[in-house]
């Protein structure tokens, strides 16, 4: 089946980039790791996306190409509970997706493995492959600047939208108008800190103005995808005066 083909049910094929199967070569300790599988011999490969699953939670893949993406899933140690939706989605990519579960716990633990894995790509791989850091935390910006000063085209998206289409010069939605008219009205210091408060938040607006069908996730990743709000550390800070 040609690359790109996307099939369902007992027709899908999981596509392998070499003869020997990706299981086979994760289960030998000389072949143990995620970058040995082959990466060199994947043709028409233009980004791969390292994925901070535990920043970002909301993942639709349906209109990312299969045949020129190489996704990194990187999981946390103790997140169990993967959606069956993203699951799904994700056997359509075949061995050009592949799930990293990090080690150990703790602060940027995540972020350090993602920088790690980083490292090895970029010199194991033709230079003109673009990375992509699906992210919130701006506390990644630095280390982007770094790659793309040695020759590397790296960026973080907020959000996977932003990979099919761009929404920053585009007019704000109602929904997100609405709660930058409120959040203007907040005082900066009370406005909430979190992506979780501020999520809670969006809920509590829409749902006092009886629009409990608005998906206050959907509203703030907009506002991420327009710049209006970053993550550093796990805190939200504002651009919206």
């Amino acid at each position: 089946m040609a690359r790109g083909t996307r099939k369902t049910g007992q027709n899908r094929k999981s596509r392998s980039i070499k003869d020997r199967p990706v299981q086979e070569a994760a289960q030998d300790p000389a072949e143990g790791t995620v970058r040995d599988m082959g990466v060199n011999e994947i043709k028409g490969l233009e980004k791969i996306i390292f994925v901070d699953y535990e920043n970002v939670h909301r993942i639709r893949l349906e209109n990312i190409k299969t045949e020129d993406t190489l996704i990194l899933l990187f999981v946390g140690r103790d997140q169990n509970k993967i959606p069956f939706e993203l699951v799904q989605s994700a056997q359509d990519f075949g061995d050009y997706l592949r799930w990293v579960k990090i080690e150990g716990a703790g602060k940027n633990n995540l972020d350090f493995h993602i920088a790690y894995e980083m490292g090895v790509y970029n010199q194991t791989i033709d230079g003109r492959v673009q990375f992509i850091i699906l992210s919130k935390d701006t506390g990644y910006d630095s280390l982007i600047r770094y790659v793309n000063r040695n020759g590397r085209v790296c960026r973080r998206i907020n959000s996977i939208t932003e990979l099919t289409r761009n929404v920053k010069n585009t007019p704000l939605p109602a929904e997100t108008n609405k709660v930058l008219d409120n959040l203007k009205k907040i005082q900066p210091n009370k406005r909430p800190r979190t992506r979780r408060t501020l999520i809670k938040h969006v809920e509590s607006l829409f749902q006092a103005a009886k629009e409990q069908d608005v998906d206050a996730e959907a509203v703030v990743d907009d506002m991420f995808m327009r710049e209006l709000i970053r993550e550093l550390n796990n805190k939200i800070r504002y651009n919206i005066e």
